[in-house]
């Protein structure tokens, strides 16, 4: 599943996102003249898909970016391994279907 992922495109993802992260950021520190709930939830959904990348590569290094049990979790037992591998898969498909749809639409 791993073995198709491009790891510089996934480098080049968690950049991007980072710089998007930070700039939105600036702009929801300075006090707000205007409602703000639409970037709000624009970053938590940036933060939260950078956070899915962050465990991609670590699984793919052979180390957890999640070691504690997140927050909201319902259950009793967490495991972080079978967390990060769950993540780590759907993070690789949606990376290798996105790729495929970028060199179709290239061609």
């Amino acid at each position: 599943m791993f073995d198709s992922l491009s790891i510089p495109d996934l480098v080049n993802d968690i950049r991007s996102l980072s710089a998007e992260c930070v700039a939105l950021k600036r702009v929801l520190r300075v006090p707000w003249i205007r409602p703000m709930g639409a970037e709000q939830r624009l970053h938590a959904r940036l933060s939260r898909r950078l956070t899915e990348l962050f465990i991609l590569r670590a699984w793919l290094r052979g180390k957890l970016h999640v070691t504690s049990r997140p927050r909201g979790f319902g259950g009793d037992t967490w495991d972080p391994r079978a967390h990060a591998l769950g993540v780590a898969e759907r993070v690789a498909k949606d990376l290798s279907a996105g790729h495929a749809a970028a060199v179709r639409e290239a061609s």
